[in-house]
């Protein structure tokens, strides 16, 4: 289901997405709790984060920032440096639907939490060419959000 969600995605058909990701999630659940798997937790996550990208991709932006923390969290819980940079992509992703929300404070915890987790992949991978282009999209993008909360009147160190 999982798979077919994906493809129902890339194809734009988003109701047909939502009800793929929807079938693969009640499967998941329909396996008693010991059988779940570290992949299978991934897996997860991986559709709650594409839920939450068809969510935010139809301005139902509350709905996508849930699901993106919760994604994020279960993410977390893998140290697979995949899982750990999928886990930043999605905070990044938790972070710009906050600020669409005016939440520009939990935004930058988001991006604090994304950047961590990608400053110690690239301490790790230095050659790694994603993780370098990743790390330098947060920067931008919190440097930002700090210049809007001090344009707000918030002083935040740097």
């Amino acid at each position: 289901f999982y798979h077919l969600g994906c493809i129902a995605q890339e194809q734009g058909e988003f109701d047909l997405a939502n009800e793929r990701y929807l079938e693969a999630l009640e499967a998941f659940d329909k396996l008693p709790e010991e059988e779940h798997t570290s992949t299978d937790i991934l897996m997860v996550a991986g559709v709650l984060n594409n839920i939450g990208v068809i969510e935010a991709q139809q301005d139902r932006l509350e709905g996508a920032e849930g699901l993106f923390a919760e994604a994020s969290e279960l993410y977390g819980t893998s140290q697979e440096e995949d899982a750990r940079f999928y886990s930043a992509s999605t905070l990044r992703s938790l972070a710009m639907v906050r600020i669409e929300l005016g939440k520009q404070l939990e935004a930058m915890q988001a991006y604090s939490d994304a950047i961590s987790i990608i400053k110690s992949l690239v301490e790790n991978n230095p050659v790694n060419q994603t993780y370098q282009e990743m790390y330098q999209k947060l920067i931008f993008e919190i440097e930002n959000v700090k210049d809007e909360l001090e344009d707000m009147g918030m002083n935040l160190e740097r």
